[in-house]
């Protein structure tokens, strides 16, 4: 069942592969802004230290399992390293310690 799921992953990924890199930049760029729109629909946290858990699961659990069926992982990187730099140019980056938690994750190879 699971060679059949990522069979399947794989053929859709590589199908779409231009849309679900806008896509996975975009979603990365909004969890890693100052306004945190999406944690309204998850749990509401006073704490900050709460909310960088909550993105940082999401960073590792969900982005980067779904972006290991990307085959243009270089396309995926320009798209994110255009809104990256947007982010620290308009300083509008939630957390320098989660930006660089990305940029590990993605440039230690996790994604391939």
């Amino acid at each position: 069942m699971i060679i059949v799921k990522n069979n399947a992953l794989e053929e859709i990924f590589s199908n779409n592969c231009t849309f679900i890199a806008e896509l996975a930049s975009n979603y990365i760029d909004n969890l890693l802004r100052v306004d945190k729109k999406f944690i309204k629909n998850e749990h509401v946290c006073t704490n900050s230290a709460e909310n960088d858990l909550i993105i940082e699961r999401y960073i590792k659990n969900t982005i980067m399992q779904l972006l290991r069926y990307l085959p243009e992982k270089d396309m995926f990187e320009g798209l994110y390293d255009r809104l990256l730099i947007k982010r620290v140019l308009v300083k509008n980056s939630y957390s320098p310690e989660l930006e660089k938690l990305a940029l590990v994750k993605l440039k230690a190879g996790e994604i391939h």
